[in-house]
């Protein structure tokens, strides 16, 4: 069903070695073809309007909802993203959201997306140039330079538990704490979901969540266990038979109030 799956079946090194390799390579390609793409190989610029019929563009205009330049040292105060996802799409995004919102320098908006909390509980393909931290720096879609071996023992499979005990103590708290929890093209995976469940019940009295192509059957099963994983109500859960744009479209004014 997926490289994760044989990885796992065959137990052997080699293997996981070749296909953590071909999903890096996969990933990076994914990224150099996607709408996020820089033209003409510029790192520094971006056409929004290439990404305006994706979800980013929402968060993006959601995020500056009423902020004045003077607050942008806050701007990611309230906000903490958890993504399966190998990509880097969400931080190689919002700097330039910035860049057109307030006019500031693609430099300091993303200084102030480097402090944004987002945890990528199975890694990624690298970190980009300006981010800080360790691991290996690959430029966003770059596929041909990118060193792949380096950059595959950063990832980790469906079946590879997160075992960082400190990340995953902050990513739970946040669950807890959390006002609000938004659900974008998840597939509710049994492991992942007993990887987000936090200590605590959390605090948030609305959770959206896509479930765009589950059945009316799947949809009541996902609400059950996305509520007890949560430790809470079911009526707290609005599931949302959409794409993440029309998710954020849909419910502007609840995500905003």
């Amino acid at each position: 069903m997926s490289i994760d799956a044989i990885i796992d079946q065959h137990e052997n090194p080699d293997i996981e070695l070749v296909g953590k390799v071909g999903i890096v390579r996969e990933i990076l390609k994914a990224e150099g073809s996607s709408k996020l793409k820089c033209p003409n190989g510029r790192y520094d610029e971006l056409s929004l309007d290439s990404c305006k019929d994706t979800w980013l563009p929402r968060l993006g205009r959601l995020l500056v909802e009423g902020r004045k330049i003077s607050e942008l040292e806050q701007i990611f105060d309230n906000l903490t993203i958890i993504t399966f996802n190998y990509d880097r799409s969400i931080e190689h995004y919002l700097p330039f959201s910035l860049v057109s919102h307030y006019g500031i320098t693609l430099q300091r908006a993303r200084e102030l997306v480097s402090k944004l909390r987002i945890f990528h509980p199975f890694g990624t393909v690298g970190r980009l140039p300006w981010q800080q931290g360790e691991g290996t720096i690959v430029q966003f879609g770059d596929s041909d330079q990118a060193d792949l071996i380096g950059v595959s023992s950063q990832i980790r499979t469906f079946t590879e538990r997160l075992s960082d005990e400190a990340t995953l103590s902050e990513m739970h708290s946040s669950i807890s704490i959390a006002d609000r929890i938004v659900m974008l093209g998840f597939a509710y995976h049994r492991p992942n979901l007993a990887l987000l469940e936090p200590r605590f019940p959390t605090e948030a009295k609305q959770i959206f969540g896509t479930v765009k192509g589950i059945s009316a059957q799947g949809q009541r099963a996902v609400k059950d266990e996305v509520a007890g994983m949560l430790k809470i109500g079911e009526q707290y859960v609005k599931l949302f038979d959409s794409t993440c744009s029309q998710l954020f479209d849909e419910n502007w004014r609840s995500l905003t109030a």
